[in-house]
């Protein structure tokens, strides 16, 4: 692993549709231990319309900006600007911008690393939808991805 400084607007920058995804430290550069990915989201953005979980990682969000919500095996908690969302692996959770108007920026860390290179594939495969994506269209895309990524949905 090498140590570094990594500066605003460092890094791979992604628009996936109308979020922004920055990943700020990759797996690579930490020898997969770990990937550090600031997420901007608009108003009224809700992550997958459900319940999901990761088998294989551990993820942390730091919320600088904006509030979210997040339901984490069935209870919601609203986090605000300096409060951190710790997901162990295998725990259930969906989260949204709890606010119509205002984006959320946080910033999430993701260990072992390796989960950033979804955000990558997701983006990409999106490029080649000319339009906004039909349900079906997220639904074809995500279900391998997640299944690439280790990421299950829990059944309603």
């Amino acid at each position: 692993m090498k140590d570094f400084v990594g500066r605003p607007g460092e890094g791979t920058v992604l628009e996936v549709m109308s979020n922004r995804i920055a990943i700020r430290v990759s797996s690579e550069a930490t020898a997969g231990a770990f990937s550090v990915v600031e997420m901007e989201v608009p108003g009224g953005f809700r992550a997958p319309p459900v319940r999901h979980f990761h088998r294989d990682v551990d993820w942390s969000a730091l919320v600088q900006e904006g509030e979210i919500e997040i339901e984490l095996d069935g209870e919601v908690e609203r986090a605000r600007p300096g409060e951190l969302v710790v997901v162990p692996r295998g725990v259930a959770f969906q989260w949204w911008n709890a606010s119509d108007r205002h984006p959320v920026r946080w910033l999430a860390t993701y260990t072992p690393g390796g989960f950033e290179r979804f955000f990558v594939d997701l983006a990409n495969q999106l490029k080649a939808i000319t339009h906004a994506p039909r349900p079906e269209e997220m639904a074809s895309i995500v279900g391998p991805l997640w299944a690439r990524y280790g990421v299950e949905a829990v059944p309603q």
